[in-house]
């Protein structure tokens, strides 16, 4: 796997070249996304050997962006996928709001280290992530 950086260290792309039947192929797996710092990146095994620049028209796909939720030392806090979940209240056939995929929650002690006790993955209900993040009072 081969990183590629920028001028300041940060890497932009990881690229895995595979030998398939014989043939070199280059794969791109990463691209990370930035602003002031790392916001996210893009999961996308994208063969570059057959790569064509578009000539017309751009697609976008939901579900391969990932973006970091951080706090004001760095530390992971959340991390939510590009795809919104429709919410019907009602159940009356009417999207009334949207919620963010949250793909991973966590929390930090006080010099960094990471809690065990307040860490969600996908697989759990939003309701109990937002009681791991403090977001509500669990009277369990």
């Amino acid at each position: 796997m081969r990183k590629f950086r920028d001028a300041q260290g940060n890497v932009l792309a990881t690229y895995e070249k595979l030998v398939v039947s014989g043939n070199d192929k280059i794969y791109l797996e990463n691209q990370y996304i930035y602003g002031s710092a790392r916001v996210g990146m893009l999961n996308n095994k994208l063969d570059m050997s057959t790569a064509t620049a578009p000539t017309q028209f751009f697609t976008d796909s939901c579900g391969h962006r990932s973006y970091e939720m951080s706090n004001h030392l760095g530390n992971v806090l959340a991390v939510v996928s590009d795809q919104r979940k429709p919410i019907d209240v009602g159940s009356n056939g009417v999207i009334d709001y949207f919620m963010a995929d949250l793909l991973s929650a966590q929390d930090y002690y006080a010099f960094g280290s990471l809690s065990t006790k307040k860490q969600r993955k996908k697989s759990e209900t939003l309701t109990e992530a937002k009681r791991a993040t403090g977001l509500l009072p669990d009277f369990n």
